[in-house]
């Protein structure tokens, strides 16, 4: 038995870089999304490393984004591919919005590079594509708010007062 007054929020961003594929042996021919987007992925890194664009918030502490998916659209393994998509697992701390998040991503230079160097890149929220157990299809975007109650906020007073009476001496001031 828990009580939780707080939780970081989570989205998925997601970053498309499209190319030209074209045969392995002539990469002059194409526009590799691959290696522009791996400059993005590689700067992304650094940034987070630096602490920018991440917030801490004193009771749930930073907020995070790493890498954690990725597809690569190639008509074989010896040619340029055409198109490279990874997406960032984004956990916000409060006082981080989804906007803000995004145009952390959206500001990388490398990103600027790859589309000066005729690439398309895109980056966005996606979507949920699946259904629920229920068949229903909720179609809203991979954002989920973090939030805070106040820890004398009634409810959590209320919460305390009934996990003591419940469970009694076990709770101890730490663990509040």
């Amino acid at each position: 038995l828990g009580i939780y007054r707080a939780q970081r929020g989570r989205m998925q961003i997601e970053v498309e870089v499209k190319g030209v594929s074209c045969h392995g042996s002539m990469p002059h021919m194409g526009k590799n999304p691959l290696e522009w987007g791996s400059r993005i992925l590689v700067q992304a890194t650094e940034q987070v490393e630096k602490g920018e664009g991440i917030l801490t918030h004193q009771f749930l502490g930073k907020g995070t984004r790493t890498a954690s998916w990725c597809k690569l659209d190639t008509p074989s393994d010896c040619a340029v591919p055409e198109r490279f998509v990874f997406r960032f697992d984004r956990r916000m701390t409060v006082g981080e919005t989804p906007d803000q998040c995004l145009a952390d991503v959206r500001k990388l230079s490398a990103i600027q590079a790859a589309i000066d160097a005729g690439l398309k890149v895109t980056v966005s929220a996606p979507k949920y594509e699946g259904r629920t157990h229920t068949g229903w299809k909720p179609d809203n975007d991979q954002i989920y708010l973090g939030w805070e109650t106040p820890e004398d906020h009634v409810a959590v007073k209320a919460a305390v007062a009934a996990y003591k009476e419940t469970i009694g001496e076990a709770l101890t001031a730490k663990d509040e």
